[in-house]
């Protein structure tokens, strides 16, 4: 999953070149690097949405929201996908997994517009 690969390849979070141009970084340097990355964007909202005192500083490098998760947050007992699992039980059948990450997305951005 993200989280796994993003542990063990940490230097992608703090590669510049990297988030500038995964698609580039990919082609180079690993074939499912931009799915990857998408996944933990995902997973990063989904951070986001679980801890939304976090949204404005992180929003616009959600990335450095899972880096802040994995320096301090974690230890700090912050929950990395609490709001996942309470999405997960208003999950429809046949709905999209993906719409759940896309409303996550919608709650973080929304939380902004409240902010």
């Amino acid at each position: 999953d993200a989280l796994r690969y993003l542990e063990e390849n940490p230097a992608i979070i703090s590669n510049p070149a990297a988030l500038v141009n995964i698609d580039l970084w990919a082609d180079t340097h690993a074939p499912n690097a931009s799915t990857y990355y998408d996944r933990a964007v995902d997973l990063a909202f989904v951070y986001l949405a679980t801890n939304p005192d976090l949204a404005l500083e992180h929003v616009d490098n959600p990335l450095s929201a899972l880096q802040q998760y994995l320096d301090t947050g974690l230890s700090n007992g912050r929950s990395l996908d609490g709001w996942l699992r309470t999405a997960a039980d208003t999950y429809k059948v046949g709905e999209a997994f993906d719409s759940v990450f896309a409303k996550a997305r919608d709650y973080v951005f929304g939380t902004l517009d409240q902010a």
